[in-house]
């Protein structure tokens, strides 16, 4: 049994002890690392959602302000002028993709 479990790694989190006979206690030590086994394994996967949502989340606002930096700069001198305004319309996400920033750094 020591040895399964000392297989058991963050890339197998789905595997299980067998648990031969619930009702000794070796069995109900193999049933207890089982279920903390599982609780490790929800931990990961809320890891793991929370890291694609928080990446998602700071792609979007930088694709705009991408897309808005590249129109800004290919426009005419006559335009730039505008360039201000144009500025002045991405404040939200450049203050959206700072307080994600700080969020990502805690």
């Amino acid at each position: 049994m020591s040895t399964q479990a000392g297989r058991i790694g963050a890339e197998n989190l789905s595997e299980r002890l067998p648990v031969q006979n619930a009702k000794d206690e070796l069995g109900h030590l193999a049933a207890s690392f089982n279920q903390l086994l599982e609780r490790v394994d929800q931990s990961f996967e809320r890891q793991r959602r929370f890291m694609s949502d928080a990446s998602h989340e700071l792609r979007t606002p930088a694709a705009i302000l991408r897309g808005e930096a590249e129109v800004a700069l290919s426009r005419s001198e006559r335009s730039r002028k505008n360039t201000a305004n144009r500025w002045a319309c991405c404040t939200p996400r450049r203050n959206g993709l700072r307080k994600l920033s700080k969020i990502y750094s805690l």
